[in-house]
């Protein structure tokens, strides 16, 4: 009876230990992402003014903030699986550097204007190039 207790006492122990650790590296993985893609929202919520009529955006913004835990929880597996826990605490070190904030500040238009550059030098480049091998 005393092993089962001491083989169960261990048991919750590690289980208990593990899973603090879990919480611990989803806490801090959910505070990255929103240090980095804090930038983006406000790019998408820029982006919905266009679309939205002005006395609609305030109730829009909120809506999609509601949703951003969601998806905070989604991006946090992801990074999860990609990086461990030593590493995502290196990257919130550095995203609290003065040029760590610049980074989070400057991804959504870096991102931006990448892509729109990208799309042009595809356009420019890549379909001569893929129109050139479908006619042979």
């Amino acid at each position: 009876m005393k092993r089962i207790l001491l083989t169960l006492t261990v048991l919750f122990t590690t289980f208990y230990g593990f899973s603090q650790e879990n919480d611990n590296f989803k806490k801090d993985t959910q505070k990255l992402i929103s240090i980095v893609s804090g930038a983006s929202f406000d790019a998408v919520t820029t982006s919905l003014k266009q679309f939205i009529p002005a006395d609609k955006v305030d109730a829009a913004e909120m809506e999609i903030k509601a949703l951003m835990p969601e998806l905070y929880e989604t991006m946090a597996k992801i990074y999860m699986e990609e990086f461990t826990h030593s590493e995502i605490k290196e990257l919130l070190k550095f995203y609290e550097t003065p040029i760590g904030k610049k980074m989070a500040e400057k991804t959504s238009v870096l991102t931006q204007k990448g892509l729109a550059e990208g799309a042009k030098w595809g356009r420019e480049k890549l379909t001569p190039i893929i129109q050139k091998y479908m006619k042979q």
